[in-house]
């Protein structure tokens, strides 16, 4: 066989080997399969880059809540929130502030006579970093306060309690009119009124008079602890 006729088979396996390529594979031809592929892979690689994070996404109504909200419907939502915050605070406040006042002052006190006379002595205590009470009077009376003995209205009468203070083994009580026995003063009860009229939580704990609210208890239990660790509440 000459060389032209080499050369001209040559060519023409060439390009029966072109044409084999170009034919279909599977309904799809092979140069274009192979750059769908391509295709899939690159371009998703690149848009994943350029959101790497679902909460990035340029579906912008899907993960931002206020999209759907006016301007002045946000303006109002952030006023009211405002609003909320400042409430609380303040009932907050006002919680802490009654309940420093509700437990400042502590009454005791133990029974004294002179022959058929008796006396409570006290020990009243002002917890409080900041506020001087004033003492008004003494009240005694039986059955959580219903029934009226007598109201002692000099005895403790402008007597003050100093920030930190404790008080009542110098005052000079009266003796408590109409009593003649031990037991009759073990049954009564003992409450100290400060001058801006409150009475509340202020009845003594001494003998015959130890019962004591569950609420009370544990306000006083709290006060205590925070003292003893020496919290700052004022």
């Amino acid at each position: 066989m000459d060389e032209g006729r080499k050369r001209v088979l040559l060519i023409a396996a060439s390009i029966l080997a072109a044409r084999k390529l170009a034919q279909y594979d599977g309904g799809t031809r092979v140069p274009e399969k192979a750059m769908e592929g391509v295709t899939k892979k690159y371009v998703g690689q690149t848009q994943q880059s350029a959101n790497p994070s679902p909460f990035c996404s340029s579906n912008s109504q899907r993960f931002h809540y206020t999209s759907a909200m006016t301007f002045w419907d946000e303006v109002l939502a952030i006023f009211l929130g405002d609003v909320f915050a400042s409430v609380l605070l303040i009932v907050l406040y006002v919680m802490i502030q009654w309940f420093l006042r509700a437990t400042d002052v502590t009454v005791a006190y133990n029974w004294s006579f002179t022959g058929p006379n008796f006396y409570p002595n006290f020990d009243i205590r002002n917890r409080s970093g900041s506020r001087t009470y004033l003492l008004a009077n003494i009240a005694y009376t039986r059955n959580d306060g219903r029934e009226k003995v007598w109201f002692d209205n000099d005895s403790i009468m402008d007597e003050g309690l100093p920030p930190g203070s404790i008080r009542g083994r110098k005052f000079k009580i009266v003796p408590v009119k109409g009593l003649t026995t031990a037991q009759e003063a073990m049954n009564l009860e003992v409450t100290v009124r400060l001058q801006n009229g409150r009475a509340f939580w202020l009845t003594g704990v001494g003998p015959g008079q130890t019962k004591m609210s569950r609420t009370q208890r544990i306000a006083f239990w709290l006060r205590d602890r925070f003292e003893k660790a020496a919290i700052p509440l004022e």
